[in-house]
């Protein structure tokens, strides 16, 4: 009896640890609270995977359904990754749309950034490995400091590349997993790569996106070991799925930032326009915000 006791806590402590271990990493504890006030010194930022506007099979209520949530949250600044693949919703239509709120909107590959205030510069740069590219931007605030902003799409696992035939055919599973290792290499890689943007920015950072994988693992760690911090994992509560697919149970975006900010608020947004939920993330500039402690 006591054998069979010791051997199932041998298994089941592990198990509910990772368990705990893995709901903790992907949610917060606590009640989402009413979005702060959005203040003149505040930068509020949405990242989202748009799934290349087709989640709705409707390009342009898909558009409308964005710039009405992008309103009511008072964001500055929107980036899109998947923003364009061909659908019958032509750049032009697009910025027409969202031009009365937002003057600032510029295309750049599967990248669109939308924003309130200029963008001084953006550009595609390709991964070390080559693998792909990401959007590098620099963004003017109104009080005329400048931050340097990274829109990243990481490599994706691949599965859902490999219809439930595919793995049926497949010996054992043998190309599902290689193609699914193989892609975390790739992710890997693409993480060294911003890793070394990050220690080489002179500027206030932002480093936001669809990571597709989850916090902790090897990418997500590079960026903590840059020394950036997660903004939902330091002032997110509730649930904090990013993506509807595995059980809606993945946070896989995220918006990581340089001790030049203080993120006030993040949260999930489901306005179910994409495979993938908005991370929205309120900010001050860290001297902004030592300024107002001093002046209380």
């Amino acid at each position: 009896m006591k054998k069979s006791i010791i051997i199932s806590a041998i298994v089941l402590v592990p198990l509910v640890c990772t368990g705990l271990y893995f709901f903790l990493c992907n949610n917060r504890p606590g009640t989402v609270c009413p979005q702060p006030e959005h203040t003149p010194e505040m930068l509020r930022i949405g990242a989202l995977n748009i799934n290349w506007m087709s989640f709705n099979s409707d390009p342009e209520m898909t558009a409308g359904k964005l710039l009405q949530s992008a309103v009511e949250n008072e964001l500055d600044l929107i980036l899109l990754q998947e923003y364009k693949e061909s659908w019958n919703f032509d750049d032009k239509a697009f910025r027409k749309l969202f031009r009365k709120e937002y003057r600032h909107i510029d295309m750049e590959g599967e990248c669109a950034i939308i924003s309130k205030y200029p963008i001084a510069s953006h550009k595609r740069v390709k991964f070390d490995d080559f693998s792909d590219t990401f959007s590098e931007i620099e963004l003017k605030l109104p009080s005329g400091q400048k931050i340097k902003v990274l829109a990243v799409h990481l490599m994706t696992t691949g599965i859902n590349n490999f219809t439930t035939g595919d793995m049926a055919k497949s010996i054992s599973g043998v190309d599902v997993a290689y193609t699914f290792f193989g892609n975390g290499d790739i992710r890997k890689n693409q993480g060294v790569s911003l890793q070394r943007c990050a220690a080489a920015a002179t500027l206030p950072l932002i480093i936001a996106g669809d990571f597709n994988c989850v916090p902790f693992s090897a990418p997500y760690r590079m960026m903590m070991d840059a020394g950036l911090k997660d903004s939902f994992f330091e002032t997110g509560r509730g649930s904090g799925s990013t993506y509807r697919g595995m059980g809606d149970l993945m946070r896989i975006d995220y918006i990581f930032y340089s001790d030049d900010f203080v993120c006030i608020d993040s949260r999930i947004i489901d306005d179910y326009i994409s495979d993938h939920k908005m991370v929205v993330s309120s900010f001050l500039m860290a001297s902004d915000n030592i300024e107002n402690q001093t002046e209380e």
